[in-house]
């Protein structure tokens, strides 16, 4: 993502060497002076006909149709809440849903794509980070103003357990977990932290 350019960047790539980029605006700004809306995480479908972005300071998760000349931009659904910041974004196995961490909402949004409609997950503090289970029926989500990685059971929409990501047991808060993944087999959750 181009961050506060407001853009996207798309590199070729071929035979290891990247080709000059591309720049997709997302946000075009009708006054010199309005805020940016800071591009976040972004998710391509299965396809790769769409990316969708999360607009950090824009809160509001959008569409980019990649196959489309003009690469047309949606608005998927907007966050009311102004301090929202949707930061990561993770599609759904079937490509139907998205789930959007927000930041500063501590809360995961669990959007439907084709209507727009969402609901929201209540988290510990600053979600970031999330990665899905292969089958789609656990979210991890890296809450990074505590130790916990918090696990979201798709189907219920609650959250199931917390995972302690902290190098020692009682440690106090502060690991700041900040980047997920899931080993080849989805049987092993790598954390990484920020602090600590």
């Amino acid at each position: 993502s181009g961050g506060w350019d407001d853009k996207l960047f798309a590199y070729g790539f071929h035979d290891g060497v990247l080709s000059k980029a591309s720049e997709i605006i997302v946000h075009k700004k009708a006054k010199k002076d309005e805020p940016s809306w800071h591009m976040g995480g972004i998710a391509f479908d299965a396809k790769d006909e769409f990316a969708y972005v999360a607009a950090q300071y824009g809160n509001r998760l959008v569409r980019v149709a990649m196959e489309d000349k003009d690469s047309t931009i949606t608005t998927v659904c907007a966050f009311k809440d102004d301090h929202a910041y949707p930061y990561k974004v993770v599609l759904g196995p079937k490509g139907k849903r998205a789930w959007v961490s927000l930041w500063g909402k501590s809360a995961v949004a669990d959007v439907d794509l084709a209507t727009g409609n969402f609901s929201l997950v209540q988290t510990d503090p600053h979600p970031n980070d999330m990665v899905l289970q292969r089958d789609g029926s656990r979210l991890f989500v890296a809450c990074g103003n505590t130790n916990a990685v918090n696990v979201i059971d798709t189907k219920t929409k609650k959250v199931i357990e917390k995972l302690d990501g902290a190098l020692f047991p009682n440690a106090l808060e502060g690991s700041t977990p900040n980047a997920l993944a899931l080993d080849a087999k989805g049987k092993m959750l790598l954390v990484a932290n920020a602090d600590n």
